[in-house]
């Protein structure tokens, strides 16, 4: 950051004057101050520059009718142009003081419009001034305005117009199947990664490893949903299952023991599984009928299991209650 020193501080009866100075791009400038003793807070004003001891800018010269400050700004040394009501009319840095002319009202330099613009809110907003645009900054910021909202709006139809053809592109897959633990099948178009929430509500799909849209073919399958439009507009998922490419073994689901119970005076011999899960799966693949039936997740919390009675179309809860084996 450029550091702007002030010396040789002298007063007299009615004014304090000083010098400052700063190092640009390797010119040294050399910056009159003066202020009044009679302003309370008052600001020291510029009076002259000097450039490696060439005056390239003098207050009474340049006949403005307000006042003239210098202040920095991140890594600028500026020459405020203020006046009456506080308004910062003209921000020029320093090093473009050597081709500053005014022509029909309006301050002209060789900096860019849009950067003068911007360090004139920006002094503006540093010193506690209002920034007043000249009639050329109001017609330039009012065109970049213009500009800046055609460049949004045209990234905001760029990125409908790639959602749409990620969507479309989605819903031309072949929808595949997968299953759940339970051997409940799913059926969706196959997505990888985030790509599912461009879709819309109500479609169902299945969450692969990964796809390859030129051969069509499809990793391992992990989750089944639907896609819906949550609050607020926001793309969720619904109806989660976890899935996996093929069918369960239906013929490899076997009891893990079997116990007896005495169920309401009838003593029972219950087949345990370990889940609730294999107990359907094992319905499935022919447990005979009146099987009576408990897993090691169906239990209270003094361990004892709920019992079920299989049948050909349903598994239905036995006794009253919760038994302990015999």
């Amino acid at each position: 950051m450029k550091r702007l020193i002030i010396l040789e501080m002298k007063k007299n009866a009615s004014h304090e004057v000083a010098l400052g100075l700063v190092e640009i791009k390797g010119v040294k400038y050399a910056i009159d101050l003066i202020r009044s003793l009679k302003a309370e807070e008052g600001k020291f004003l510029a009076g002259s520059i000097r450039a490696d001891d060439r005056e390239i800018w003098h207050f009474k010269k340049a006949g403005y009718n307000g006042i003239c400050t210098v202040t920095e700004v991140g890594d600028e040394v500026v020459l405020c142009f203020i006046s009456y009501g506080n308004q910062l009319e003209g921000v020029v840095p320093l090093d473009c003081l050597f081709d500053l002319k005014t022509i029909g009202g309006e301050m002209v330099t060789a900096m860019d419009i849009r950067k003068a613009i911007l360090l004139k809110r920006r002094v503006a907003k540093e010193i506690g001034a209002v920034a007043k645009l000249s009639p050329n900054e109001e017609k330039a910021s009012a065109y970049l305005s213009a500009k800046q909202r055609e460049k949004e709006n045209n990234e905001r139809l760029e990125k409908s117009r790639l959602k749409e053809e990620r969507r479309d592109e989605i819903m031309s897959r072949i929808a595949i199947s997968a299953y759940t633990e339970t051997g409940a099948g799913r059926f969706g178009r196959p997505v990888v990664g985030e790509e599912w929430q461009c879709l819309h509500s109500g479609v169902y799909v299945i969450l692969v490893e990964s796809y390859n849209k030129e051969t069509k073919e499809c990793g391992p399958a992990m989750e089944a949903f639907a896609v819906k439009k949550g609050k607020g507009g926001r793309i969720e998922k619904e109806n989660i299952s976890k899935v996996k490419d093929g069918p369960p073994a239906l013929a490899n689901v076997k009891a893990k023991r079997v116990v007896i119970v005495d169920v309401d005076g009838s003593i029972k011999q219950v087949l345990v599984y370990n889940t609730i899960g294999e107990i359907q799966l094992a319905q499935k693949a022919g447990l005979n009928g009146g099987s009576v039936v408990t897993s090691e997740d169906q239990r209270d919390e003094k361990g004892k299991y709920f019992l079920s009675l299989v049948t050909v179309s349903e598994i239905k809860k036995l006794g009253s209650g919760s038994f302990r084996p015999l």
